[in-house]
């Protein structure tokens, strides 16, 4: 049986994920500097492509160091690890665009990707060699539907949220990525809410994407929405 420790496993498990996420941070933010250089140059698909790359291990390394820190690290270290974990996404936006501009000023965009490349092998090595599994795997069906209906209702969102201020919130273009936001999100709800009928009646060992009975807790939504918030003015800005 896994045991919770603070060891030297854990905190390079915590260090590796978060030297990924810190990268794909500041390669985030830098981008708001260096996209227009990019735009310009000849192979800005490769731009595009890497920035895309790196989005998905983003993606998949940040929930992963929380997940790491919350299923193995001992209660009573719970706080620091988790504050250690907030500072990796704290401080990534505030070193990324004056990184990202200097960068591209005095070495090219390219080095943006190419520079963090040492930091990411070390990662890489670190994560091998310390990242432990703290309980038995099993195999669980992805919920695709759901997926599918929750990318489109969030492309949706940020079309409206971009776009409202160049075609107008009441245009066309606007009103019906509005439309599909509102419909895709209430077929969501509605799909993830199949999966408790399912589980009642035995039917299905399908997994929903999103357990949406967290959000009848108070407590989750008001520390939910502080979060969003949050990341909303450190990556906004």
């Amino acid at each position: 049986m896994f045991k919770r420790e603070l060891n030297a496993k854990l905190v390079l498990s915590v260090i590796a994920t978060g030297i990924m996420s810190f990268s794909g941070v500041v390669v985030e933010t830098a981008m708001n500097v260096t996209f227009l250089c990019g735009f310009a140059a000849p192979t800005f698909m490769l731009l595009l492509l890497g920035r895309i790359l790196e989005g998905i291990g983003t993606g998949l390394a940040l929930p992963l160091m929380f997940n790491i820190i919350t299923e193995q690290a001992p209660l009573k270290n719970m706080g620091v690890m988790m504050g250690i974990g907030m500072l990796v996404t704290a401080v990534a936006p505030a070193v990324g665009p004056s990184a990202g501009g200097w960068i591209a000023e005095h070495l090219g965009w390219r080095m943006i990707f190419a520079g963090l490349l040492p930091f990411l092998i070390v990662a890489f090595v670190l994560g091998i060699s310390s990242i432990q599994q703290s309980h038995e795997t099993e195999v669980i069906s992805f919920d695709v539907f759901g997926w599918l209906l929750l990318t489109v209702s969030f492309i949706a969102l940020i079309f409206v949220i971009d776009e409202s201020s160049a075609f107008g919130l009441l245009s066309i273009p606007v009103l019906l990525a509005i439309m599909i936001f509102v419909g895709s999100l209430m077929f969501f709800v509605r799909h993830e809410n199949s999966f408790k009928h399912q589980e009642q009646s035995n039917k299905s060992t399908k997994i929903p994407i999103i357990n949406l009975e967290v959000f009848s807790e108070k407590g989750f939504v008001l520390s939910l929405f502080a979060i969003v918030a949050l990341q909303f003015i450190i990556l906004g800005q």
